[in-house]
Parts: C-alpha cells; sequence; structure tokens
C-alpha cells in the first residue's frame, strides 16, 4: 500500500518534475486552423465554381424547363391531331337532280349523296331510281 505523503514531499516532487504540457501549443493550432481555411476553399470551389453544384443545378433547371416546354408543344400538335382525326364526321351533302326533258329515257336519281372518304376521294351514292 501507498504511504502518505507529506507537503514537503508533494513540494520536492514538483520542483523536481515539472508537469508536463498537456495543452495546445500555437504551432498545433496554427496548423488546424490552416487545414480548416483549405477545406473550406475546396467545398465552396466545389459548390460556387464554374463545374460547381449550383451552375449544375441552374443547367439542369433550364434543361428541364426546356424540354417540358417541347413535350408540351408536342402534346397539343397530338391532340390537335387526333380531335381532328377522329371528330364526327360532317352530315353529308344532299343533291338533287334535274328533271329530264319529256321523252327521254334517262335514269334520274331522286336525291344523290355525295361523301368523302378517307382519303378524300368523293363517292356519289344514289338515292334511287324513278
Amino acid at each position: 500500500m501507498k504511504e502518505k505523503s507529506t507537503l514537503k514531499d508533494v513540494a520536492n516532487n514538483y520542483l523536481t518534475h515539472p508537469l508536463k504540457n498537456k495543452g495546445i501549443t500555437l504551432i498545433t493550432l496554427v496548423i488546424t486552423i490552416i487545414i480548416i481555411i483549405i477545406l473550406a476553399t475546396i467545398t465552396l470551389n466545389l459548390a460556387v465554381g464554374d463545374g460547381g453544384l449550383i451552375k449544375q443545378a441552374e443547367t439542369t433547371k433550364n434543361l428541364t424547363e426546356s424540354t417540358t416546354n417541347k413535350v408540351s408543344g408536342l402534346m397539343s400538335n397530338l391532340t390537335a391531331y387526333l380531335e381532328e382525326e377522329f371528330k364526327e364526321p360532317p352530315e353529308p351533302e344532299t343533291v338533287v337532280d334535274a328533271k329530264p326533258a319529256p321523252g327521254e329515257n334517262v335514269y334520274i336519281y331522286r336525291a344523290t349523296t355525295q361523301i368523302r372518304d378517307a382519303s378524300g376521294d368523293t363517292m356519289w351514292i344514289p338515292g334511287g331510281l324513278v
């Protein structure tokens, strides 16, 4: 077991063995601050520099807006095209032929209907014979 130390022993020990430095020296503090400044500079350069994150975010935003506008225009064109293709067909025109002169042996259609097919060709549908 350890013996109790007296005040004389403590004073003698203090004088013969000075306290070891347990604090941060000025050199260590300066080196730490320099490292922090270097890391902060690198971080700011990555965020704000020419190819930085903020510049990339702005470029991506502009690209997204232009693509959205382009797709919106294409969708409106497609919608207009589909509405035109699938709209209700118009009522066919009815054309009434003139009556022949008396004594003529001509087939006359009472009412003739004119329609157009998908390719734009005109077709006549007779209404009946006299």
